[in-house]
C-alpha cells in the first residue's frame, strides 16, 4: 500500500494490536537503565527537586500549589515545568527519583512508539513498516537529547497520537476522531511544554488542512457535510475540555514571566539552541553530552537530528520509489530542519515575525520535530518500498528491522550519560545545606550559580556548576534559584541594584567560591528583617516611574514604600518616622503563611513576601486589603496593638477549575457513548 497522506479505504484504520515481541523489544533497552538514572543539565539543576518536592508535599497530605522556597516564591502548579498537571507524572513519584525518571522514560517511550505506528497504519502501511517508523521515532536522538527535559519528553510522545487521529478525521469525519484528537491534545498540552506545545498545534493545523484538501479532491461528492463538522468541532471541544482548564492558571504565569515580558529581539536569540551546520556529522554520530568536560547545548545539540545509521537509506528509498506521493513529507522535513538552522538561515527569523505565536518557540532546534518526524515516515516508506522487492521474506524482514534497531541503539548508549541514581541526590547532602537551614528561620540565602561541585562519573571526576534549586530539598527559602518562567517581578528586582535586592528579599546568608575549602558562608553585613514598615509611602504610575525610583542610590525600602495603586484609606500622611515592628513567625507553610505583628500606632506592613494573583491577607481572623509594595512584596495596614496577619494562596480559579474537571470526568461514559454509538454517515 502506498504511505501517502491519505489511506486506501480498505485499510482497517482502527488501532492494530501490536505483537508482545514488539513490545518487549521496546521495553528491554529503556529496562536496562534502571537503578542508573541520566543527570545531564535541567534533569540534575533542579527537574528532580521539584518532582521531590511534590512527592514530600502529597507524603504530607497537601496538594502545593505555591513554592515559597526558590526565587523568593513562585507558583507551583501552574508553572508547566512541575509537571504536576501531567497525570503520568505521578507513577513517577512511586519510586526512588533514579528510579522513577527510569520508569517515566520508559512510559513514554512506549507511548511515542504505539503512537507512532498508529499513525503509519493509518496512512496505509504493513506492520513491519510501522515497526520501522516507530522505532526510528521512540529511539531519536530527538528523544534521547530530551531526558533531560521529562516535559518536553512527553510532549513529544503525545505527537504521534494528536497527528493520527486528525488524520483519521479529515478522512472520515466522525465524532469519535473529533473527539480522541481533542483529547490527544488535551494530554499533549498537559505535558506542559509551551514551546513544543505550539510546534504540535501549527504542524498539527498544517497537516489537518493539507488532509481536508486531499479528501475534498478525491472524494468530494462524499465529503462531510456542514451538520456533520459542526458536530465533531463541538466533540472536539469536548476533549479539549483539560487543556483549556489547564490554559487558565498556566497563563497567568507564562504572561507574567520575566521570559514573555522581556522585549522581544531576535538578534539576542540564544544561538546554543539552535543546529550549527558544523555538526551535522552528529547527525550519523552522536557526541557524548559531557564528553571530556561538562559540555554546553551548543556542543552536542546536533544529536537530536540523528535517526541511525541506515535511515538516510531508507529515506533514499522511499523517495525513489514514490517522489511524487511523498513530497509533503519531504518539504515537511526542509522546513523543519530549516528552522532548527535558526539565524544560519533566514526561514526562522521569517517565522518568527510573520507567523503569529511562533516566535514564543525560542529554542530553533526544537523545530526539528518536524524534521524527525517526516524523516520517521520517509523511512518508513522506503522499507514499505525495500520489502515489496524482496518479497515476502520474513527472516529476512525481521533480520533487516533487527539491524536498523541496533544502528539507533549504540550511538544513543554511548551518548547519553547515565550514573548512579544516587547522583541526583548528592547535591542535596552538601555540608552547608544543613547549616543554612538551621540559621534561615523566615529570611532567605543566596546561593550564586557559580558555586563549584565536583562530578562523579566512570571514574572521573567534573567540576560542574553546583544545582542551585537543591536547597528545596530541605526546605530551605532561596533568594535565588532557576526557573524558565520565574516571575516578571522577580526578573525586576534582580536588576536592581544588589543592595536593594537583598533587602527587599530579606537575605541573611551568602553562599560564595572560595579557594581553600570550595564553599564559604557568611552573614550578611546589614540586617535584613523579614517584616518591617516605612515612614513615608508614595504611589507610583507605571512601571518606568517605580524602576526609576527603586534605582535610585539612595533608595531604602525599609524608609521608604511605593505602591502600585492607591495608598490605604486610613493614611494620614507625613509621617517620616520610622516605626518599629515586633513580629514572629508562627506558620511557614506552601500555601499559608501567619505573622505575630505588634505596632506601637498605625502602620502599612510590609512582608518579604512575594505577591501573585490569587494571594489573601487576614487580619485576625477577618479579610483585609493586601497591598502590592515596591512592584514585588506584599503589605498590609495594621492598626496599633498585637495582631496575627495571615496569607493565604486561593486562586479564583481553584474551584472553578476544580468542579469543572470534575464534572468533566464524570462526563466521559456519556461522551465514549455519544462518540461510538454509531458510525456517521457522509
Amino acid at each position: 500500500m502506498s504511505p501517502t497522506l491519505q489511506p486506501s479505504d480498505t485499510v482497517n484504520r482502527d488501532l492494530p494490536w501490536i505483537s508482545f515481541s514488539f513490545l518487549g523489544l521496546l521495553a528491554f533497552f529503556p529496562c536496562l537503565f534502571m537503578g542508573e538514572t541520566y543527570f545531564h543539565d535541567d534533569l540534575l539543576t533542579y527537574v528532580n527537586f521539584d518532582f521531590g518536592f511534590l512527592a514530600h508535599q502529597l507524603s504530607l497530605g497537601h496538594f502545593p500549589l505555591w513554592n515559597p522556597y526558590l526565587l523568593g516564591g513562585m507558583p507551583f502548579f501552574a508553572n508547566p515545568n512541575s509537571l504536576a498537571a501531567y497525570p503520568l507524572l505521578y507513577p513517577l513519584l512511586l519510586f526512588p527519583m533514579g528510579y522513577g525518571t527510569t520508569v517515566f522514560f520508559l512510559i513514554h517511550w512506549l507511548i511515542a512508539a504505539f503512537g507512532m505506528f498508529f499513525f503509519l497504519h493509518t496512512l496505509g502501511m504493513s506492520k513491519p513498516s510501522c515497526r520501522v517508523g516507530a522505532i526510528t521515532y521512540a529511539f531519536s536522538g530527538l528523544f534521547w537529547m530530551e531526558l533531560v527535559h521529562p516535559w518536553i519528553l512527553a510532549t513529544l510522545a503525545w505527537i504521534p497520537w494528536w497527528l493520527a487521529f486528525l488524520d483519521r478525521l479529515a478522512w472520515k469525519g466522525e465524532r469519535r476522531d473529533a473527539f480522541l484528537s481533542g483529547l490527544a491534545f488535551s494530554l499533549l498540552f498537559l505535558s506542559c511544554n509551551y514551546q513544543m506545545s505550539l510546534l504540535a498545534l501549527g504542524g498539527g493545523l498544517v497537516y489537518f488542512g493539507m488532509k481536508l484538501i486531499q479528501t475534498l479532491r478525491e472524494n468530494g461528492k462524499n465529503f462531510p457535510g456542514l451538520n456533520l463538522w459542526l458536530e465533531c468541532a463541538g466533540f472536539m471541544l469536548w476533549g479539549l475540555v483539560p487543556a483549556v482548564l489547564w490554559l487558565i492558571p498556566s497563563g497567568e504565569l507564562i504572561l507574567r514571566s520575566g521570559r514573555f515580558q522581556a522585549v522581544w529581539d531576535y538578534a539576542h536569540l540564544d544561538k546554543t539552541l539552535c543546529l550549527n551546520p558544523q555538526g551535522f556529522q552528529e547527525f550519523l554520530f552522536p557526541e557524548n553530552p559531557l564528553g571530556n568536560t561538562a559540555m554546553g547545548y551548543g556542543d552536542y545539540v546536533d544529536n537530536a537530528g540523528f535517526l541511525g545509521f541506515f535511515t538516510p537509506l531508507l529515506v533514499l528509498i522511499g523517495l525513489w520509489i514514490s517522489p511524487r506521493r511523498l513530497w509533503p513529507w519531504t518539504l515537511f522535513a526542509l522546513v523543519g530542519l530549516g528552522l532548527a538552522l535558526g539565524p544560519h538561515l533566514p526561514i526562522h527569523q521569517w517565522a518568527c515575525e510573520y507567523l503569529p505565536g511562533f516566535r514564543y518557540t525560542r529554542a530553533p532546534v526544537r523545530s526539528l520535530i518536524y524534521f524527525v518526524f517526516s524523516l520517521c515516515v520517509l523511512a518508513a516508506a522506503g522499507f514499505e518500498g525495500l520489502m515489496a522487492r524482496l518479497g515476502d521474506r520474513t527472516r529476512v524482514n525481521f533480520f533487516l528491522q533487527f539491524v536498523f534497531l541496533v544502528s539507533l541503539l549504540v550511538p544513543a548508549w554511548m551518548s547519553v550519560p547515565r550514573g548512579e541514581s544516587s547522583i541526583l541526590q548528592a547535591p542535596a547532602r552538601v555540608s552547608f545545606l544543613s547549616r543554612l537551614k538551621e540559621t534561615a528561620s523566615f529570611g532567605r540565602v543566596w546561593i550564586p550559580e557559580n558555586i563549584p561541585y565536583p562530578l562523579h562519573w566512570k571514574g572521573k571526576t567534573f567540576l560542574a556548576r553546583y544545582p542551585v534549586n537543591a536547597g528545596l530539598s530541605v526546605r530551605l527559602r532561596e533568594a535565588g534559584g532557576y526557573d524558565s518562567l520565574w516571575l516578571g517581578s522577580y526578573a525586576f528586582a534582580r536588576s536592581l541594584p544588589s543592595e536593594t535586592f537583598e533587602r527587599l528579599l530579606a537575605v541573611q546568608w551568602r553562599v560564595f567560591p572560595a579557594k581553600v575549602s570550595g564553599v564559604e558562608v557568611e552573614a550578611s553585613p546589614e540586617t535584613h528583617p523579614s517584616v518591617w514598615s516605612a515612614g513615608r509611602l508614595e504611589s507610583f504610575q507605571g512601571i518606568e516611574s517605580l524602576r526609576q525610583a527603586l534605582n535610585q542610590k539612595d533608595f531604602n525600602p525599609y524608609l521608604e514604600t511605593l505602591l502600585n495603586g492607591p495608598l490605604p484609606a486610613d493614611w494620614a500622611g507625613g509621617n517620616e518616622g520610622k516605626i518599629s515592628v515586633q513580629w514572629s513567625g508562627r506558620e511557614d507553610g506552601t500555601d499559608t503563611e501567619s505573622f505575630q505583628v505588634s505596632v506601637p500606632q498605625p502602620a502599612l506592613v510590609v512582608f518579604s513576601e512575594i505577591n501573585y494573583p490569587g494571594w489573601r491577607a487576614e487580619l485576625d481572623g477577618v479579610s483585609t486589603p493586601l497591598y502590592e509594595a515596591d512592584g514585588l512584596l506584599r503589605a498590609v495596614w495594621v492598626p496599633a496593638g498585637n495582631h496575627e496577619v495571615r496569607f493565604n494562596f486561593h486562586p479564583d480559579w481553584v474551584w472553578t477549575c476544580s468542579i469543572t474537571a470534575l464534572l468533566w470526568l464524570l462526563s466521559l461514559p456519556f461522551a465514549w457513548r455519544a462518540v461510538t454509538l454509531k458510525r456517521n454517515l457522509r
